[in-house]
């Protein structure tokens, strides 16, 4: 469900990894996490008021629906070493098309964008979420690229973590086309 790689110190090359090896829990440029799932979108918070038995005083309560699913996931990745550097959050989320087109037209779709809902933003937000304060420093982050969001042969989310002095114009893009290339060619 969850996969790590690493990229080689001259951004020649992206390669699985261990959670545990030496590349991914000291990155010189990136940690990438992939999730085979389908990419969840950060949900608006919600309240509803609790009117506690035996008459006390009635409360707000504030939650998310989706934070079942944090909890879930957190409890699936491996504790690494943060980086304590600023570094740059980079979200690239695939959905498979919908099972009503056509196979050619489905085929045809692989590695076009994804136009509809949910927002790039939002995917890109429960992930930055999840992964602040286990793979990332809290609130030293920036993200300097919109969250894009592709469809491919598999619903899957990859994730980079990418050390600021470490990036370039062409790392996220490099990124994208292993993912999507990987996703093509199976």
């Amino acid at each position: 469900m969850i996969k790590y790689y690493s990229i080689d110190p001259d951004q020649k090359a992206i390669k699985p990894a261990s959670a545990q090896r030496e590349e991914f829990e000291n990155p010189s440029v990136a940690r990438i996490i992939r999730f085979d799932m389908l990419p969840i979108a950060q949900q608006r918070p919600r309240t509803r008021v609790i009117q506690p038995k035996g008459g006390g005083k009635a409360y707000a309560q504030i939650y998310t629906v989706n934070s079942k699913h944090k909890k879930n996931l957190l409890k699936l990745l491996v504790k690494s070493p943060i980086i304590e550097q600023a570094t740059f959050f980079y979200c690239l989320a695939l959905y498979k098309p919908p099972r009503s087109w056509s196979t050619a037209k489905k085929e045809r779709s692989y590695g076009t964008r994804k136009v509809t809902k949910p927002d790039g933003t939002n995917i890109a937000k429960f992930y930055e979420d999840l992964l602040e304060g286990i793979f990332m420093p809290k609130d030293q982050y920036m993200n300097p690229t919109m969250p894009e969001r592709y469809y491919s042969t598999k619903n899957q989310v990859i994730v980079a973590t990418i050390v600021s002095d470490q990036l370039t114009y062409n790392l996220p893009k490099k990124i994208k086309e292993y993912f999507l290339g990987l996703q093509i060619l199976k």
